[in-house]
């Protein structure tokens, strides 16, 4: 186990393009908590060597939970960080993020995450799978809630897709 200040620390140490990772690695970890990604483990962060040294490879294994289990990479040493704006704004203090940034990405990430559902549609996704889906947006609960996250959840037994 590990936490995202870590990686923020190694990002720092080794990276070509230190801020712009740090910025990307704080959207993951703000996208992994509103889809309740709690398979976010170390191993899923990595870095790619390219001409100009150093940088973060980009995001993949996000995989959304409909079950309520701590997140393998802590946030801040909390094992489930909640989205308010209070927890974003302390932990992208630590991340070196002003406010304004942090509130920002923040914005960026729900514009996106409003999407899901209708992108999933698109490419064919089961009923069933979107449910799941939805149903592990709204597992982050009231806080996520408080930014879109997890909205118009069916109220239907949630059972896992057969590819989890």
């Amino acid at each position: 186990s590990g936490d995202y200040l870590d990686i923020v620390d190694i990002i720092k140490k080794v990276s070509a393009q230190p801020e712009k990772d740090v910025e990307q690695l704080f959207m993951r970890m703000i996208l992994n908590v509103a889809l309740n990604n709690t398979d976010d483990h170390l191993k899923n962060f990595e870095f790619i060597l390219g001409e100009d040294g150093w940088k973060l490879s980009p995001a993949y294994d996000i995989v959304p939970n409909a079950h309520p289990y701590a997140h393998a990479t802590s946030i801040a040493g909390v094992p489930n960080g909640g989205i308010t704006d209070d927890f974003i704004g302390r932990v992208g203090e630590k991340f070196g993020v002003t406010l304004d940034q942090a509130m920002m990405l923040r914005d960026q990430i729900k514009s996106k995450i409003s999407e899901v559902v209708t992108m999933a549609k698109k490419v064919g996704c089961s009923e069933k799978d979107i449910i799941y889906v939805e149903a592990s947006m709204a597992q982050c609960g009231k806080r996520a809630r408080n930014f879109g996250f997890g909205q118009d959840v069916r109220s239907r037994a949630i059972q896992p897709p057969r590819f989890l």
